[in-house]
Parts: C-alpha cells; sequence; structure tokens
C-alpha cells in the first residue's frame, strides 16, 4: 500500500530494509522519491504537496503536466528540433549603477517582463504546439503550473537497486534531451533580453532572464524590440524613491548594488 512519508520516516525506512538486507527499489525524479519492494509501490515522497500550484487543484496540476510531457515528446519526434542546441556566452543577469546614480530621486523609470517567459519560448522554439499553447493562453491560474512544466524538464531521473546483501547500484538514466530544452529555453530568452540591451545602447539599469529595467528615454526601443520578436510583455512603472530603494508600482523595493 502506497504511503505518503515525511522525509525522516522515508530514509528511516530505507535504513531498515537495509539492515534487514531486504532488497527494493528507489526511484528519484527530481526530489520526488518512490520506494518500491517486492515490486509494489510502499512509499513516497511528494514534493508536489509544497509546491505553490496557485488556484488549481492537484489533479489539475498532474493532468496538466501529463498533456505538457505528451505534447512535448510529439514535438521532439522532428529530430532537427531534438538535437538544436542554442549557444549564448554573454550575462544572464546584470545592474547598471551608473544609470541608477543618473536618476534623480522621484523621477520615473521602466520594468518590461516577459509574461510567462519560458512557457512563451517553448513555443516560439517549438517545443509547443500552437493548439497545445493558446488553449491555456487566458489560463492565469495556470501561471505556476506552466514554470513549473519546464523547470521540471533539468530534474535528474534515477533509480537506485539493492540486491539484499551489501550492494547499492545507481542507474542514471539518460534525460539529456530534456535537459537540452531546458537549457535551449534558458538560453534564447538570454538572447532576447539581450537584444533588448542592445536596442538602449546598454543604458539598462537592470535585467535578469526574463526582464529589463530602464530610463524612460528607452522604453519604448525596448518595448518594440519584445513586441518585434513576437512577445507578450507587462510593462510597470517605477520610481526613485533614495540612494537605495524604489518603488515597483506600489511595492517598495531595494537595488542591491
Amino acid at each position: 500500500m502506497k504511503k505518503h512519508y515525511t522525509i525522516e520516516r522515508y530514509q528511516a525506512a530505507i535504513k531498515n530494509l537495509i539492515k534487514n538486507k531486504q532488497p527494493f527499489q528507489e526511484r528519484a525524479i527530481g526530489s520526488r522519491r518512490m520506494l518500491v519492494v517486492g515490486g509494489e509501490l510502499r512509499a513516497t515522497i511528494q514534493p508536489n504537496d509544497s509546491l505553490n500550484i496557485g488556484e488549481i487543484t492537484k489533479r489539475e496540476f498532474a493532468s496538466f503536466l501529463g498533456h505538457f510531457s505528451r505534447n512535448l515528446n510529439y514535438c521532439l519526434k522532428n529530430e532537427r528540433l531534438a538535437f538544436t542546441t542554442i549557444i549564448f556566452n554573454g550575462k544572464s543577469r546584470s545592474k547598471n549603477k551608473d544609470v541608477w546614480n543618473e536618476i534623480n530621486d522621484g523621477d520615473c523609470f521602466y520594468n518590461v517582463d516577459l509574461k510567462n517567459a519560458y512557457w512563451q519560448i517553448a513555443h516560439k522554439l517549438g517545443y509547443i504546439t500552437t493548439d497545445f499553447y493558446e488553449r491555456y493562453a487566458d489560463m492565469e491560474e495556470y501561471k505556476q503550473a506552466k514554470r513549473y512544466c519546464i523547470s521540471f524538464l533539468s530534474r535528474r531521473n534515477e533509480c537506485v537497486y539493492f540486491d539484499g546483501k551489501d550492494k547499492l547500484t545507481t542507474i542514471v538514466c539518460d534525460t539529456s534531451v530534456y535537459t537540452n530544452v531546458y537549457s535551449n529555453i534558458r538560453k534564447k530568452l538570454y538572447i532576447c533580453v539581450n537584444e533588448a540591451i542592445e536596442s538602449c545602447n546598454g543604458e539598462y539599469i537592470d535585467y535578469n532572464i526574463d526582464a529589463i529595467t530602464v530610463p524612460e528615454k528607452h522604453l519604448q526601443s525596448v518595448i518594440n524590440t519584445f513586441l518585434g520578436m513576437g512577445l507578450e510583455i507587462k510593462i510597470t512603472r517605477c520610481f526613485k524613491a533614495n540612494k537605495n530603494q524604489y518603488f515597483y508600482g506600489s511595492k517598495l523595493k531595494t537595488f542591491k548594488k
């Protein structure tokens, strides 16, 4: 019978099996672990219990992940897509202290954020079909699920076997196709943001993997760059409060130098 264990109880169960020389398998996908004894699922640690999945139910979340996985595998039947590797050698994030210091207290500037960035880029690269992408396009309640389905591609998949004697054998599954997909999505995001940086001649305030903050004079150039790539954006007006802080909308944040 399957039981959801705490980490401590799960680890104790494995120690007891080894102590009693009882064969078992431990299957791990990322941080999710499943203990199989005698061909039956004995215990699990379910990280999904602690994930912030938003307004959807766990069943809806699991169903969405399943649909995404099938859709991705369908797209990866295209060998060119499956073996494409995107190269990027620049920075993924940075702050420009000189531009920040040039802004006076009370002046406004703008943060331009790519909406559902990983999800958008996955579709642009062809890892998600248009039908599947559009089906969830206006479902804001799936925002977290969209992010998780991409990040899960980087998970390690392995199985540990205990032979009932003294030997533990670990077999690591080859998930390089999926980790490459994850890497390509991230690197394509870096490239998109770097094009926005070039559009404002490097006069940004800061940037990260899916957003860039710029002085007002460069706002339109950044907007045009992202829209020209067919990307959906969210624009937030910011105000400099003092030399170390600013308002992001109505939220006070610290500019960490």
